[in-house]
């Protein structure tokens, strides 16, 4: 409740305002809605600490998948080609470049015969 002369917060069972002085009037109506309104607010404050709480806690798991990603994945597993992936150490014994590594002797695709 606020006072209706310095505007302060106040609690609305006092009878004086306790910032300026004034004689408050106040009824159980008062007293109700400034529960009520109080009641929102905890509510809200409550809901904005749940969503950052969760905001937190999502960013934390992200920031942990990507480390541990950075840390156990190994970028030198594969040499890619074009719709083939040969794996390295099999290069590296071979003592081959990467290019010719992966030589594929060509295979005709069988079609279907036409009526």
């Amino acid at each position: 409740m606020k006072c209706p002369v310095c505007t302060a917060e106040i609690n609305p069972t006092l009878v004086y305002c306790s910032a300026c002085g004034v004689p408050l009037e106040v009824d159980a109506a008062d007293i109700l809605e400034d529960e009520e309104r109080r009641r929102e607010e905890t509510r809200i404050l409550q809901a904005v600490r749940a969503a950052k709480e969760l905001l937190v806690t999502a960013l934390f798991v992200l920031g942990a998948t990507i480390f541990v990603r950075v840390l156990f994945l190994d970028r030198r597993t594969y040499d890619d080609m074009p719709a083939f992936r040969v794996p390295y150490a099999v290069i590296e014994e071979a003592g081959i470049d990467p290019p010719i590594a992966t030589t594929l002797d060509p295979a005709p695709i069988p079609l279907p015969e036409e009526e």
